[in-house]
Order: structure tokens, then sequence, then C-alpha cells
């Protein structure tokens, strides 16, 4: 009985454990196209107050600039910034305070050069911020019929130290129910 009780918490952690780390990696797409957009946040909930930096990448020399725009949960625009690409940097190499994904990407990928842009900014708002980061050569967007922006988006929540402690004391609190309960009833054979 209480091995396969067990079996079963251990079960429900590890499949907790393996959704939570198979977060798709937007960086990646700078493999097969020249654009890709992430953050520092990037699968995580940032928490209200927390500074958020968007990163673009390209590997079209001929991008100057990224215009990257803010989206607020309520769908308005938010923030407009226009900030110069630098580059090229050679992978393995990165800018300075890139996330993990992009220097692992980077890792990866030696000897290819990208050009970077960066914005910072605080959402003071929760809920579902989209950033859109459009790709720029002396401020049209870059691109041969090919419309180059591209997206990520992050979910901004309200911080509470008691959150993680209140879901796990109520985690056990219904493991505890459910086994008392178990013990207390008869089952048929065919359930136990």
């Amino acid at each position: 009985m209480k091995s396969k009780v067990l079996v079963a918490v251990f079960t429900v952690m590890v499949m907790s454990a393996l959704a939570i780390g198979t977060v798709f990696a937007q960086w990646a797409a700078l493999t097969n196209s020249k654009y890709a957009v992430t953050t520092n946040w990037h699968g995580i909930e940032v928490p209200m107050g927390e500074s958020v930096t968007v990163w673009a990448g390209t590997r079209d020399q001929l991008v100057t600039e990224v215009e990257f725009i803010w989206h607020n949960p309520d769908g308005g625009d938010e923030w407009h910034e226009t900030v110069p690409a630098t580059g090229p940097i050679t992978t393995p190499n990165v800018p300075t305070g890139a996330p993990s994904e992009i220097d692992d990407w980077a890792n990866e990928h030696w000897g290819i050069d990208v050009w970077y842009a960066s914005d910072t900014r605080v959402p003071y708002l929760p809920g579902d911020w989209g950033v859109q980061a459009m790709f720029l050569n002396d401020g049209h967007i870059k691109g041969e019929g090919i419309v180059a922006i591209r997206a990520t988006s992050l979910n901004a929540v309200p911080e509470t130290p008691w959150g993680p402690i209140a879901i796990s004391v109520a985690f056990l609190v219904a493991l505890g129910f459910f086994v008392f309960r178990k013990r207390s009833i008869s089952l048929p054979r065919a359930w136990t």
C-alpha cells in the first residue's frame, strides 16, 4: 500500500520535472533562419518589479538596428525602443549578460557571426506581455519580400513569498487526506 503511494508520488514529481525542463529554446531559431529573439526569463514567470531583458540576434549583416515593441497584458503598445545592432560577435563568444539560452546555442554552433541588440524594461502589470523585435536596415524593415519580425512573450506575476510554501502544504495535506481516506474505506479487490 505504502509503496504504491510512494510510486505514485514519485511518478508525479518526475513528470512535473520533465514538463518544467522541456521549455522550447527560442534562440535555436537562429540556426535555420537569420533572426531570433528571447528573454532572460524565457519559460519562467517574472515576479513583479523584476527587470526583463529582451535579446534579439541576427546572422544578417545588413541589419543595423532593432526596434523593440512591448505590448502590455491589455494588448496596448507600452514601449517602443530602437537599439543599434552591435557585432559581429563570432560564436562561441556572446555579449556580456546574455542569458544561458544564447550561451548554450553559441557553444554548440562555433564560427557564426551574430549581431545583437537588447532592451530592458520592468513590467508593472500582472499578465501576459508580448515583445516584438523588428530587424531594420536604416529604419526600414529588413528583407526582400520577407518581413523580419520575431516575437516573444512573458508572464508577469505578483510575487508572494508564501506562494511556494502554500502550494507545498496544500499538496502534502491532499496527499495525507488521500492516504487516510484510502485506509478508512474498503475498496473493491481490483482497486487494491
